[in-house]
């Protein structure tokens, strides 16, 4: 089988639709159907009803479908696979964001629980992190979720659960409790906004949260930031507005160094933790993993008031709960 053919026939389920997948992919539509064609020989039968309106999988093609995501997954995850940190090391993906605030938290209450257990956490994005999980590179994966927006997780092939909420919010730096930046700004004056690169995760949300408003502020891109412990650091420098976690900020908010632009632009996010439904290995820490999996709850939440803003409202931070 040619790994071309798993990249056609997953982009052909993303789009749709045979022309949007061939330009997608970058090859002319009957380079792409001939090599679908190709695949559907060696799988033994049509993945697609090509009469269907809009284009559908065949019965077989559900069923290959998640056998399909699994495969690509587990050769992506060979390609960036990284040294073993031995047999009891259990491994944790996690989102960025989470380092610095949630995944402490939450690595603090494993640690009492198996106190002899060696832990890693890595960053990784959400296609690495999924290849990780169906490769045995990482046993378990800590995620944030949109509930409006979910991620994508295959139930073929992972378990997921709540372990954590939290708070997306717009940041801006603060000098004596005052805000360095007001919204919705002017047309001589926008607000400076620092947005996250190309492929973050949140590269998007801004402009999908702006679209839901009646009367757009205004705004300019600033600068860009590959993580958001950069972004963090840009916008408590005072160069813009940029979206955080409330758990990674938790001690700016507190000290007043941050505030909080427009509380109605915070969004509740799920945190979940994953794992593979079958693992492809197992070894002294997949007994652990699946161990850490059954015992962690989820972390406690009391109601909370607004975040702080410039009109100086409290906030009953994320840290102050499961701390």
């Amino acid at each position: 089988m040619d790994l071309r053919w798993l990249d056609d026939f997953l982009t052909v389920v993303d789009c749709g639709s045979f022309t949007q997948a061939a330009q997608r992919r970058g090859v002319s539509q009957s380079g792409l159907s001939r090599r679908i064609q190709a695949l559907e020989q060696w799988v033994g039968s049509p993945l697609f009803d090509r009469l269907a309106q809009p284009l559908l999988l065949t019965a077989a093609g559900r069923r290959f479908t998640p056998l399909a995501i699994g495969l690509r997954s587990m050769f992506d995850a060979a390609q960036h696979r990284e040294p073993s940190c031995g047999p009891h090391t259990v491994t944790i993906a996690t989102s960025d964001g989470f380092e610095a605030g949630l995944l402490p938290l939450l690595l603090g209450r494993i640690r009492r629980q198996f106190p002899d257990t060696p832990l890693r956490a890595v960053s990784r994005d959400e296609r690495h992190a999924r290849a990780e999980l169906l490769s045995g590179q990482s046993l378990l994966w800590v995620v944030a979720q949109d509930p409006r927006a979910p991620i994508e997780l295959m139930p073929e092939l992972f378990h997921a659960k709540r372990v954590a909420r939290d708070r997306l919010m717009p940041l801006v730096g603060a000098r004596g409790g005052q805000p360095l930046f007001e919204l919705p700004g002017t047309w001589q004056r926008p607000v400076p906004v620092i947005d996250y690169a190309d492929g973050h995760p949140l590269a998007t949300f801004l402009s999908q949260r702006l679209a839901r408003e009646r009367t757009l502020p205004h705004l300019r891109v600033a600068c860009v930031a590959e993580s958001m412990l950069a972004l963090r650091a840009l916008v408590a420098q005072g160069l813009g507005l940029g979206l955080a976690y409330e758990s990674m900020v938790s001690e700016e908010l507190r000290a007043g160094e941050l505030l909080c632009a427009q509380p109605r632009w915070t969004s509740a996010i799920d945190v979940l933790m994953v794992r593979p439904r079958c693992a492809t290995h197992t070894s002294p820490a997949t007994a652990v993993a699946n161990a850490i999996w059954d015992q962690t709850a989820e972390l406690p939440e009391e109601p909370r008031h607004p975040p702080a803003t410039s009109a100086g409202r409290g906030a009953l931070l994320l840290s102050d709960v499961v701390a």
